[in-house]
């Protein structure tokens, strides 16, 4: 079971995959509403097989991709209303060029993002045309990371991370004496990450950029992994540690039973998988 996406009212999306006596790969879209510990699975769009959620927005709208009868690329879609009951699909156009897109990230307004063949690709929420973002001769797209509510993407080129909006791109600020600078996530302008230091053993720090020009070590961070709309940030105190959250760049506490931490709401819940076993637990925070 691998859970993608969270509403931030205690609705969540993914996947629970296995392979059938062929061995053929057999995956599901789930869907897990508020107090329901069994989730429901989905049917696909009509035509395409094995829909795979990627993110999913406030209000339950999930960024999914799919395949066709023959495993092969089927399209970006997006899937709304399925919390409330059977959901609608909406197929997001590949834009002239692309052979195809692989979906990333979906914001709270319905924007999306995601890298094809022909780089990064934004499909504004309204419906308007696919906006194939343009950079210059000497840029390319690495990987396309995440999306920020005001439609900012957040992108990995091939001299480190960026921020593009409405035509303009912006490199982030270089930590001193690090280098492999990497952002993991943005929100409300916010962006946590990690880098190394240049030294032998390569030690990994957590960075917090309060804005695009300005990076900050984070405490007794390694790897700055996720934020929220509230500003607090997922992560982990080494690269082995078990996961933990901050405010900001300050330190809050671990997640108990040495949990591997995948996502932090809006309503400030944790959802991982604890040591224990392989069941995904969510946590709530028990003050503020």
């Amino acid at each position: 079971m691998h859970v993608v996406g969270a509403t931030g009212t205690g609705n969540y999306s993914g996947t629970t995959r296995w392979a059938d006596p062929s061995g053929s790969l057999v995956l599901h879209m789930v869907l897990w509403n508020r107090g329901e510990p069994v989730g429901r699975v989905h049917a696909p769009p009509p035509g395409r097989f094995r829909p795979s959620p990627v993110d999913e927005n406030q209000r339950g709208t999930i960024l999914l991709d799919t395949q066709t009868a023959d495993g092969m690329n089927g399209g970006v879609f997006t899937y709304s209303g399925g919390h409330e009951g059977r959901g609608t699909y909406r197929q997001l156009p590949t834009p002239a060029g692309f052979t195809y897109v692989w979906p990333e990230a979906i914001n709270n307004r319905g924007d999306a993002i995601g890298r094809g063949s022909g780089g990064a690709v934004l499909w504004p929420g309204d419906g308007g045309a696919p906006v194939v973002i343009s950079l210059p001769p000497d840029k390319h797209v690495v990987q396309v990371v995440d999306l920020d509510d005001d439609g900012t993407v957040l992108l990995y080129l091939n001299d480190g991370p960026h921020l593009w909006r409405a035509g303009t791109l912006t490199q982030l600020a270089q930590p001193a004496g690090y280098r492999f600078p990497w952002a993991e996530a943005i929100r409300g302008g916010k962006i946590v990450g990690h880098a190394r230091t240049t030294d032998e053993q390569a030690t990994y720090q957590g960075f917090f950029w309060p804005a695009p020009d300005k990076v900050v070590p984070i405490q007794d961070n390694a790897l700055g992994e996720g934020i929220n709309e509230n500003g607090l940030v997922i992560g982990r105190a080494s690269v082995y540690s078990p996961g933990g959250v901050w405010f900001g760049t300050h330190p809050l506490g671990e997640i108990p039973d040495n949990s591997s931490i995948r996502l932090i709401s809006d309503d400030n819940s944790v959802l991982g998988t604890s040591s224990a076993g392989d069941n995904n637990t969510v946590w709530h925070p028990t003050c503020g």
